[in-house]
């Protein structure tokens, strides 16, 4: 009985720890997209914004193509596009990790604590 306790705790921390985690990645992507607004060049920030993670139809793509045209031939802004860009997509992977890890640990607690 106690090793099941035990375990039960330990189940309990990690859902605390995946969900302060959640919340931390959370505000940072939040603060990447505040930098984004804030960006010194317009055209780059407006682009961005556009970004969203899976958005693939066709209206959409044809909005931020429209908006990435601008700089597509400058290298040096489009690298910097694409920087922002790439930023916004790690904080969304982190987040996305983070809401499984989640899920994993109030999946586990609910089928420790359930009789077999």
């Amino acid at each position: 009985m106690v090793a099941r306790d035990l375990g039960l705790y330990g189940l309990a921390m990690l859902f605390f720890a995946a969900l302060a985690a959640l919340v931390g990645t959370n505000a940072q992507a939040r603060f990447a997209r505040q930098r984004l607004r804030e960006h010194p060049d317009r055209e780059i920030a407006a682009a961005g914004l556009l970004w969203r993670p899976m958005r693939l139809g066709r209206r959409y793509r044809r909005r931020r193509t429209a908006a990435e045209a601008p700089f597509r031939a400058d290298p040096g802004r489009w690298r910097e596009y694409r920087r922002v860009c790439d930023d916004l997509a790690a904080w969304n992977w982190l987040e996305t990790a983070v809401a499984l890890a989640l899920l994993g640990s109030v999946a586990a607690f609910v089928a420790a604590v359930l009789p077999q």
